[in-house]
């Protein structure tokens, strides 16, 4: 529509003619050819000076220029000394005006060649005044040639003919004078052209020039260049060439000038360009250098157009930039309009803008209002977009601009992803016309992300139905897909078939490699990517972690080290087979309890620990020091079967050489991820691999017989993520378990967790994401105590954490791998009193307080987790990880003072059973790593 609009503009303002100069171009073509300005067929009666005052006629003073007698005979009623001659002032004046005035307008070359060519009068006058016999000829007498003159130079042609006529009959010897038969052929023949230019017919300017061609010459401008135009019309190529030369070579300046002006709307660019090049190396002087000077801004009008239709975008520029400021010399407001396009056709959309802002406030023109709209869209400045519709709303809607300007702004807003915007804007334009296949797609797009699926459904069908685009094809996909409508998008794969289908497998994969479900993915297509190069091979893993706590409140330290190993296969190409086996030691120091339950006693080796109740008196007793270190394995064995969704199990045991009997584990889950969002569900039993006694259990060191400890975490966990707009996304997770353990209490705790992340495009990531989060968490009773009863494990009655956390992971798909997790948080925590001996409630045989005292404190903590990994061949990959949280507590309200600090590590080695190449994927880190859930 812009191109359009452009050509359409430059056609209208380069083969228009001067209108504003008119007046003077024929004063000026006068003196120069002796050639009369052109009105109405019947003159007045009297043709000298009336006639002429009034059309500002004026005869040529140069015999040379002219073929016609400026003498008048004694028989006509006007004598020759009453013709008027306009003074050279105000022919100067005239053209000084012309040459300043835009060459624009709306008239075409027909009406062009109006200007030169004469009307029927006065030719007729002209033709009359030549054909009046010379003062030497005597007059005509005695024959009534005098009243046939008056007739004649009155106009009166009717009466003439019956004068005529009359006289023949009267006498059939009678002729009529030789002189005014050959004007009244003259007459005849103008009247004939004048009809002929007026209905386009170029046939009888062609016959009369065959018969007459020396009537085409300088003296009768007009009917040469209609001559001209009639050939170039008539296939007559090299004819129009040669009566244009003939005008070039022969004519005066001023009628070259506008031979030329004439020829722009006829002649070939090129061929029109030469001669007006030829004529720019010719001396001119004066009011006729200016008048030529108008060809040369032309000639650039022309040539810029040349260049924008040939997308010469360095020539456009060129030629727009020499324009810019002629435009603004010559006040030519519409040229600024072609101008103003040329600019946004090149892109560049600030010169365009200039122009289309000059020309509009010059004119107002809707055109160039539309074109400061695009410029503005382009630019995207749409804030002053918003503020140009609000500000000539009407003038759009009059103009009907609206269904320019509303397709810019939905796009904006689709852009901007406000995509109920966008949506109302796109539905006020369907009420005005019917939408486009692009504002099509937009409405699709804009429905889909607004979650009107069923409506994008069956836009994009429509669309593709019209024509088969891969864009159409993903937006069909994409909502068919969200739609859940499987038996629609099958249907449609088999309608169309080839290139949909191919492309419906291509977006399935691209989804599925996006949920990280690579062995779908490689099932479908093995050579999706080299990353999943042999993806479905066995490997081995083996692997060293060791974890360090220190300042607990319980115990002082505690070391665990494992020694891990591994193993995958792949069965039927998506079922995995999980074995792992763990070695651990556990070492929680000798002599390391440090809570006596008095704080006036001393904290003696495995003092006040076990059953033995505290006496006065009896504090000498030989204690012995519990045992605080063990040694064992922990199995598993599971399945993994990979899909759109994702079911998984896995079975074990803890076996460790102590007192309590070794027990099982197990977890059951299913996984579903979806494009932006995903949802995880779990059942599970697992050890709570906190601290010794809730990991593996203790024996009373006094009687040897009182066992307890080994507590197990039995629940369900419900884990979700959405991705929101403007990069925003929300991810949680809630549990609710049973925590039982060998006499241990019975305890259910309850947890939440939420966060709001922002996801950042950092160059070289994965993902980038920062944002709060908060935490909450209940338990019915204190455990965190380590004598007989409790399950020493953090069981808080009441839990609020709230922080910043930040989560990244560098470019997948390289050799190497850095995944990281870091927070930072204050929580308050509440933790009631509870009895020493929650399950024999002894109270009665102890002298000293029979409970544990409450806690209230407020707690800072941060933690970080960073893990890298390299491939260091095609079948070896290494991996390492380290971790560190820390927490410490404000003076408490009630009990002592806390400060732990965890620190942890994990180095392994994977070996695949096939060629891997060396392109890494999340996956290819280990499932939990240094997770303390598993």
């Amino acid at each position: 529509m812009m191109m359009s609009l452009s050509c359409a503009l430059f056609t209208s303002a380069l083969m228009s003619s001067v209108s504003v100069i008119e007046a003077a171009e024929n004063i000026q073509l006068q003196q120069n050819s002796g050639m009369l300005s052109t009105t109405t067929k019947k003159s007045q009666s009297n043709i000298s000076v009336q006639r002429q005052r009034q059309k500002g006629i004026i005869r040529d003073n140069n015999p040379s220029h002219s073929s016609m007698s400026t003498k008048a005979p004694s028989s006509v009623a006007t004598p020759a000394k009453e013709k008027v001659i306009v003074s050279k002032e105000k022919v100067d004046t005239a053209i000084e005006a012309a040459v300043n005035t835009p060459i624009t307008g709306n008239k075409a070359s027909v009406e062009a060649s109006n200007e030169a060519l004469m009307s029927d009068s006065e030719i007729i006058e002209q033709a009359a005044e030549s054909a009046v016999p010379q003062l030497e000829q005597p007059a005509l007498k005695g024959d009534g040639s005098d009243k046939l003159w008056n007739l004649y130079t009155a106009g009166e042609f009717k009466a003439l003919k019956q004068q005529i006529a009359d006289n023949q009959q009267k006498d059939a010897n009678w002729e009529a004078p030789g002189g005014l038969l050959d004007l009244m052929k003259l007459v005849a023949a103008d009247d004939k052209l004048a009809a002929a230019q007026k209905k386009g017919d170029y046939k009888v300017a062609l016959d009369l020039y065959k018969r007459s061609p020396q009537t085409f010459g300088c003296d009768r401008l007009g009917w040469a260049l209609f001559l001209a135009e009639g050939q170039m019309r008539s296939g007559k190529r090299s004819e129009s060439l040669a009566t244009y030369d003939r005008i070039l070579k022969k004519c005066n300046n001023i009628q070259k000038v506008s031979a030329l002006e004439h020829a722009l709307g006829v002649l070939p660019s090129r061929s029109w360009q030469l001669r007006v090049q030829k004529e720019l190396k010719l001396k001119y002087t004066g009011k006729e250098y200016q008048r030529r000077e108008v060809l040369r801004y032309k000639m650039l009008l022309q040539r810029l157009q040349t260049a924008s239709d040939k997308n010469k975008m360095d020539m456009v520029e060129r030629y727009a930039d020499k324009l810019d400021p002629l435009v603004r010399k010559h006040n030519d407001p519409l040229a600024a309009e072609i101008v103003g396009w040329a600019y946004f056709k090149g892109k560049k959309y600030d010169k365009a803008l200039k122009e289309f802002n000059y020309s509009y406030k010059k004119t107002e023109n809707p055109d160039a209002l539309r074109g400061k709209l695009f410029c503005l869209a382009r630019l995207k400045l749409f804030s002053d977009l918003d503020t140009l519709v609000k500000a000539k709303k009407k003038i759009i809607i009059k103009a009907g601009l609206m269904d320019d300007v509303l397709p810019i702004l939905a796009g904006n807003a689709l852009t901007q992803k406000k995509y109920s915007e966008a949506l109302q804007l796109l539905n006020d334009l369907k009420k005005i016309r019917p939408l486009t296949m692009a504002e099509m797609n937009m409405y699709g797009w804009s429905n889909f992300h607004y979650g009107n699926y069923a409506v994008a459904t069956d836009t994009f069908e429509s669309l593709y139905r019209m024509k088969q685009d891969d864009v159409v094809a993903r937006g069909l996909y994409y909502s068919a897909n969200r739609l859940g409508d499987k038996k629609r998008l099958r249907s449609l794969s088999d309608e169309f078939g080839g290139r949909f289908l191919a492309l419906v497998k291509d977006e399935r994969n691209d989804a599925l490699y996006n949920r990280e479900q690579f062995l779908v993915v490689y099932e479908n297509d093995p050579d999706y990517s080299d990353s999943l190069k042999n993806i479905d091979k066995p490997y081995v893993r083996a692997a060293y972690m060791a974890k360090f706590l220190q300042g607990a409140p319980i115990f002082s330290r505690m070391v665990l080290r494992k020694e891990i190993l591994e193993g995958r296969d792949v069965i039927d190409g998506v079922n995995e087979l999980n074995i792992r086996i763990e070695h651990l030691n556990l070492d929680a120091g000798a002599g390391a309890f440090a809570e006596p339950l008095n704080p006036l006693l001393p904290a003696d080796p495995g003092f006040n620990v076990g059953t033995m109740t505290v006496v006065p008196g009896q504090v000498a007793y030989a204690i012995p020091t519990p045992r605080t270190r063990h040694s064992g394995f922990e199995w598993s064995i599971g399945m993994r079967h990979e899909d759109e969704g994702t079911v998984y199990g896995e079975v074990g045991q803890v076996v460790v050489k102590s007192a309590i009997k070794n027990d099982f584990k197990f977890k059951l889950g299913y996984e579903r991820k979806f494009d932006g969002r995903s949802v995880q569900v779990e059942a599970y039993r697992q050890p709570l691999r906190e601290t010794m006694i809730s990991y593996l259990g203790m024996t009373d060191p006094y009687q040897g017989i009182q066992k307890w400890g080994q507590v197990s975490r039995n629940g369900v966990s419900l884990t979700g993520y959405q991705a929101l707009q403007h990069n925003f996304s929300v991810s949680g997770n809630a549990l609710v378990e049973s925590r039982r353990g060998h006499n241990v209490v019975d305890n259910t705790h309850m947890g939440a967790y939420g966060g709001l992340n922002y996801n950042i495009a950092v160059p070289g990531f994965n993902y980038f994401s920062v944002g709060p989060y908060t935490r909450w968490e209940k338990s019915d009773m204190n455990q965190n105590h380590y004598t007989i009863g409790h399950g020493d494990y953090f069981s808080p009655q009441y839990l609020l954490d709230w922080g910043i956390a930040t989560s990244m992971m560098t470019e997948t798909g390289k050799r190497w791998l850095v995944k990281a997790d870091a927070s930072f948080g204050k929580q308050t925590i509440n933790r009631s009193a509870e009895l020493y001996f929650p399950l024999t409630n002894n109270a009665g045989t102890v002298v000293l307080p029979n409970t544990y005292l409450g806690q209230r404190n407020t707690e800072y903590h941060y933690q970080y987790d960073i893990s890298v990994i390299l491939a260091l061949a095609d079948r070896w990959r290494l991996q390492g990880e380290f971790k560190q949280a820390r927490s410490w507590s404000l003076v408490p309200l009630v009990g002592p003072q806390r400060a732990v600090m965890e620190r942890s590590f994990m180095v392994s080695l994977k070996y695949h059973f096939g060629d891997r190449g060396l392109k890494l994927l999340r996956k290819d880190f280990p499932a939990y790593g240094l997770n303390p859930l598993y």
